[in-house]
């Protein structure tokens, strides 16, 4: 089975949602699935399993948020299909 994780915070952030999408990611994929991470960065980029997308720091509402600039990208069209996804404000 195909399965993408999102995830606001992945490595190399040490903290419990971390260690625990690593952890889920490791034992999917012992069970043969191929598992993807997409999580927020401060630039869109891929690194093996893992994509990132662009985004901006929120510390201002939460200490070390971030909120995605858009996902009108050619990771998301590679993870997902190109017209998968949809985003309205």
């Amino acid at each position: 089975m195909k399965i993408l994780i999102t995830t606001e915070w992945y490595v190399p952030v040490i903290n419990g949602v971390v260690t625990s999408v690593v952890t889920l990611q490791k034992e999917l994929k012992k069970l043969g699935h191929e598992v993807r991470i997409l999580t927020l960065s401060n630039k869109s980029y891929r690194k093996g399993e893992v994509t990132y997308i662009s985004s901006v720091g929120a510390g201002k509402i939460y200490p070390g948020a971030r909120i995605a600039l858009s996902i009108d990208n050619k990771y998301m069209d590679e993870l997902l299909g190109p017209g998968y996804y949809s985003f309205t404000m």
